[in-house]
């Protein structure tokens, strides 16, 4: 282990040089950059929110942040292994021509993607601000998950990057392997609506304690299970040490990834150093690179037109077109019948056999073969292919020579329908697979990278047919329980204590407009008598003017009456000495009393009872008294 670190440092440069690759060449050349780490995992966010929160009506509170706390992470955890997994075998071409510690391509992919990580989890932030939740005091552990989760990655990386250059089927297990982990990681779902004869899945899934861990300093703001998390922590330790020990023994064979067998008798071309062995003053060579006599002359053009395109610009990423996801017709160029041929035709119809796949037969190897294949690949771009798929089998440099024709390259540059390459083996590199838009490995992987996997598609749809399923189901009992509950309520069983309160409101009411309608009422009197007064006022003119007139008039009914009420005294004066000899007036002058109770003259002592309030009037007033009988 001491080395790893000795060496690290020596190469330090390379290392930040490799890192600085890895992010910048991750979005090179788009037209959004570095924003695409945001928008990817937004875009993640904005489906899975959509269908669990939308479509299946999940009714966890804050689910877009639970989502951002699961996906981001694993979204890094995912990327960083499946790009890292073949690394050493996509790196071959440079393993065998120049001497580098190797340990140093799967650390700066890890690396570059946690960078990437680091970003996204802005991501986090602005979702946890926005959505009112706050910012927890406990993210002050975020370093320690965070660290935690890369030296899992790294763990994982430096095994399975070693592993695959000997082993090329794991590349198939790797993204089967990647799709189990993510439904056996609380991503989409909380851990305890897992049944509980499933929980131990979970338990043996490292991202379970990761996830959880961010989700608690994010989402939930409480303390991490600090014990599950530093025993994930020292696993990942011993991890990176089990995998540099495997890195390390199996690391002395990478070289014999070459084209070519060395066998005794060959004349063959080296690049080494002089050294002198100490113990016996012999000098020696330390090899770095070998390859057959005759092929450097070859190699030499190679090396001079791919620095003359690439100085043109023809190798740039802004000049390569997105491969459609979904294709519905493709043509295949390759020789046939071949081994290639049949290895992508095969592949094409297990992963995609809805596509319809065209071949035109092309000649790939012999002198001036290119000029057939221009010409093929000029027809071909005018029969709108939504993909073109140039393949070869393996071969030695000057059989893939063809491939390596400038005219051949700048008709690919030339071409309107995106074009994938895949031409020899891993290690196999032409001018053609650095200008067309997407390098295959293999005439396989260049199938691969043309189609989905309608498998895979299945699985997904199933997937998601049995989250529907369980979700509805979910929904339908918490429905039945919320009606039984709502059936049992106490109101419904008393439906008048629904509107008994609102009775008693009303009245409330009734009383109120009463009171105000009155008050109403007494004010629109005092408006009206004020009114009337200066009516009054206003006609004191009108009736001095008439007065004249009705004094004329008053005279003469005078005059006319005098005699009628002179006749009439004598009658009246008669009638008021009768009346006052009839009024109780009279009698109070006499001396007696009157006594009234409620409005009413008492006239008998039956009209009374013990306790009456009543009112006495004398000729000169009145005076209240209780009533006691004996």
């Amino acid at each position: 282990m001491e080395n790893v670190f000795k060496n690290l440092y020596n190469y330090r440069e390379l290392l930040k040089t490799s890192i600085q690759k890895e992010v910048r060449s991750k979005y090179k050349n788009s037209f959004l950059g570095v924003l695409w780490s945001f928008l990817n995992p937004l875009l993640q966010i904005l489906v899975y929110g959509i269908i669990f929160s939308l479509i299946l009506k999940n009714p966890m509170e804050n689910y877009t942040v639970f989502l951002c706390c699961g996906l981001i992470p694993w979204t890094f955890f995912s990327s960083a292994i499946s790009k890292s997994a073949f690394t050493f075998i996509e790196n071959g071409n440079i393993i065998k021509k120049v001497y580098f510690p190797r340990e140093i391509i799967p650390i700066s992919v890890v690396t570059g993607e946690a960078i990437n990580f680091l970003i996204s989890t802005i991501i986090i932030l602005c979702f946890v601000i926005f959505s009112g939740m706050g910012l927890s005091r406990f993210m002050i552990f975020y370093p320690l998950i965070f660290i935690t989760q890369y030296l899992v990655i790294l763990a994982i990386s430096l095994i399975i990057s070693s592993v695959s250059v000997y082993f090329r089927d794991l590349q198939h297990f790797i993204g089967i392997a990647l799709q189990l982990l993510f439904y056996a990681a609380p991503i989409v779902y909380a851990p305890n609506s897992i049944p509980v004869e499933y929980q131990w899945i979970l338990k043996y899934n490292p991202m379970t304690y990761i996830i959880n861990a961010y989700r608690n300093i994010f989402y939930e703001h409480s303390m991490i299970e600090l014990k599950p998390l530093l025993l994930v922590l020292a696993l990942a330790i011993v991890g990176c040490i089990i995998g540099y020990w495997i890195y390390n023994k199996l690391q002395k064979g990478f070289a014999e990834q070459l084209n070519f067998d060395v066998k005794n008798g060959d004349s063959v071309l080296i690049e080494a150093t002089v050294s002198v062995y100490a113990v016996t003053g012999y000098n020696q060579l330390i090899v770095k690179n070998i390859e057959p006599d005759g092929l450097g002359s070859l190699f030499l053009k190679f090396e001079n037109l791919k620095k003359s395109l690439l100085q043109e610009g023809l190798f740039d990423e802004k000049y390569k077109k997105n491969i459609p996801s979904y294709p519905s017709k493709i043509a295949v160029l390759s020789a046939y019948p071949s081994a290639a041929l049949m290895d992508v035709m095969r592949t094409l119809k297990k992963r995609f056999p809805v596509c319809r796949v065209i071949i035109f037969p092309i000649p790939v190897q012999g002198k001036d073969a290119y000029f057939k294949i221009i010409s093929t690949l000029k027809f071909v771009d005018e029969l709108h292919f939504n993909t073109i798929i140039l393949a070869r089998g393996g071969g030695s440099l000057e059989n893939l020579w063809n491939f390596n024709e400038e005219a051949l390259a700048r008709t690919i540059f030339e071409l309107k329908t995106p074009i994938i390459c895949g031409i020899g083996h891993e290690t196999d590199f032409t001018i053609c697979d650095y200008v067309c838009d997407l390098r295959a490995l293999t005439p396989t992987y260049a199938a691969i990278e043309a189609t989905p996997n309608i498998e895979d598609m299945y699985k997904h749809l199933s997937m998601l047919d049995g989250l529907l399923k369980s979700n509805m189901k979910y929904k339908i009992e918490t429905l039945n329980t919320r009606i039984n509950r709502l059936t049992h309520f106490y109101l419904f069983k008393n439906p008048e204590k629904l509107y008994g309160d609102h009775l008693q409101y009303v009245s409330y009411l009734q009383d109120k407009i009463s009171n105000f309608m009155e008050k109403r009422l007494n004010n629109n009197m005092v408006i009206y008598t004020k009114l009337n007064l200066q009516l009054q006022s206003q006609n004191k003119v009108f009736v001095s003017h008439y007065q004249q007139k009705i004094q004329t008039c008053e005279n003469l009914l005078k005059i006319n009456f005098h005699n009628k009420l002179k006749a009439n005294r004598n009658n009246l004066s008669m009638l008021i000495s009768k009346l006052n000899a009839l009024s109780p007036l009279q009698t109070l002058e006499r001396g007696y009393a009157l006594v009234k109770k409620e409005n009413q003259y008492v006239s008998s002592i039956d009209d009374l009872n013990n306790e009456d309030n009543v009112s006495i009037y004398l000729k000169d007033g009145y005076v209240k008294a209780t009533i006691y009988k004996e």
